[in-house]
């Protein structure tokens, strides 16, 4: 029995989703077969191979096109009760054939999630990472509301994101969250943008927003319990399909809309495996670093860093943004005199973020140095004089494991 939930009548929206929830099946199973064949064994792909030419055919040619006739066909088809009527009973039959490619989907996640045992900061990696965008809560409120979000959420769908060393998107902005493993037990499905989850049990007497918007192709865990996506996030979804598209569509097209992307987890059978932080240059400069140190303390886990100035270096897609240079003015007002952090505020929002910034040298420079007309100014060369004397002295009475050269 499949998992996916289709009401017996359906409004447009709920059409049109499905309908792209299904060709996202059939991209998922054919990246599986593209990319993850030593995986599989041949009996396996043979039964993906066939899985697969059973999803396009009860697709049907038309709905391959949708891309192309989105705006003249699908509303034709909906007015047409038979075609309807054919397209929900193949719509059931591709959940089904969805559901049982499960085995293979998760196979895939765990095998591609990077070990925290194995994790190095030199190696490329692959991370499922449940953030913390907090900019709105203030002080130590941030990180006993945090605690509270690992210890005593009651929400059983758990929302993280893929991370890797060529795409590091976190809802909200985030620069911290919590690390998580992947398995057979707790995977449900993916999607290369937000899929806006969420959980809600039918026959309830308060009916959701999420499930008023989404009571359509739900991912059933339980007998009246569903986890809801108001996006057509799809079980057969693998890492390569939605870290490509992400880079793709957000680091190459600059689509907004993939700045980050959403794998839903089983919050039951997930436990955190470490607390995760991006940093620049120098943990000690990086004001969500103190944040993350406090949880994973709290809940007795290790603190992986990864710096994305170094990133930066290695991959020119990745760039650091407007919203980078303000975390690393937050790092620098924790550690510089008040008269610093307001000469250094005046030259970061000079700054044009797009045109400007040079991946050839390090971050700081890149934030004080590619300035018009000023790049060897006496301030720059002061404020670098100083941020690196105030390293030093904290490295004095702090473990602190500076990445980066900070001389002019």
């Amino acid at each position: 029995m499949a998992t996916r939930k289709i009401p017996k009548s359906l409004k447009y929206e709920q059409f049109d989703k499905i309908v792209y929830l299904i060709l996202g099946i059939k991209d998922g199973l054919e990246n599986m077969l593209d990319t993850y064949r030593h995986y599989f064994s041949e009996l396996e792909i043979k039964d993906t191979t066939q899985k697969l030419e059973m999803v396009k055919k009860l697709i049907g040619e038309e709905l391959l096109k949708v891309d192309e006739l989105h705006w003249s066909y699908l509303p034709k088809m909906f007015d047409d009760s038979q075609r309807m009527s054919l397209f929900k009973q193949n719509a059931r039959k591709i959940f089904k054939i969805e559901d049982e490619c499960k085995k293979y989907s998760s196979r895939i996640w765990a095998g591609e999630i990077t070990k925290i045992s194995e994790f190095d900061t030199t190696k490329p990696f692959k991370l499922l990472v449940n953030a913390f965008p907090d900019k709105d809560i203030l002080g130590d409120k941030v990180v006993d509301t945090n605690i509270k979000k690992v210890r005593e959420n009651k929400m059983k769908h758990l929302s993280t994101s893929l991370i890797t060393n060529d795409f590091l998107g976190l809802l909200g902005g985030a620069y911290y969250g919590v690390v998580y493993d992947v398995d057979e037990n707790n995977y449900l499905a993916s999607y290369e943008r937000d899929a806006e989850s969420g959980y809600f049990k039918t026959g309830s007497n308060s009916i959701s927003t999420i499930e008023k918007k989404v009571n359509v192709g739900a991912l059933k865990i339980e007998e009246d319990d569903f986890i809801g996506c108001n996006e057509p996030a799809a079980i057969t979804k693998t890492p390569d399909f939605v870290e490509k598209t992400c880079i793709r569509k957000w680091l190459i097209e600059e689509d907004d809309r993939y700045r980050y992307n959403e794998i839903v987890l089983d919050r039951r059978y997930s436990k955190p495996k470490a607390v995760f932080c991006i940093i620049f240059g120098s943990e000690l400069l990086s004001p969500s670093y103190n944040k993350a140190k406090k949880i994973a303390d709290e809940l007795n886990l290790p603190v992986i860093c990864i710096d994305k100035t170094l990133l930066c270096k290695k991959n020119k897609l990745l760039k650091l943004t407007f919203s980078d240079m303000c975390e690393i003015r937050e790092g620098l007002k924790m550690n510089l005199d008040y008269e610093r952090v307001k000469e250094l505020e005046d030259l970061i929002f000079k700054l044009d973020m797009k045109n400007q910034l040079d991946n050839k040298i390090s971050a700081y420079m890149r934030t004080f140095a590619n300035i018009k007309n000023e790049p060897n100014s006496s301030i720059i060369k002061r404020l670098h004089e100083e941020i690196d004397r105030k390293i030093t002295e904290l490295k004095r009475t702090r473990k602190c494991t500076s990445t980066m050269s900070l001389d002019f």
